[in-house]
């Protein structure tokens, strides 16, 4: 997780703020308001994450027995669709 100005934020309050964004992983980000500031905090995902996920896709794609998979809109990103070739 990360944010500017988190370090007003207890590490309990950080920790609380790291599963729900893991709970709910539609939501992208939080705003925290921090008496009159605000603090917008996100996932800090491995570099690796968008490969790893791409990889996972490209194989169950590819398992034989799945015609393809549809990765549902989000945001502004539309479907995706993922086949074998």
């Amino acid at each position: 997780m990360f944010g500017h100005g988190l370090e007003h934020v207890s590490a309990e309050v950080r920790d609380d703020m790291a599963r729900l964004l893991d709970l709910l992983p539609s939501i992208t980000h939080l705003e925290v308001e921090v008496g009159d500031d605000r603090i917008h905090v996100a996932r800090d995902w491995p570099s690796d994450r968008l490969e790893e996920a791409d990889r996972l896709l490209g194989r169950i794609a590819g398992s034989g027995s799945i015609t393809a998979i549809v990765m549902p809109a989000t945001g502004d990103v539309p479907p995706r669709r993922v086949t074998h070739d």
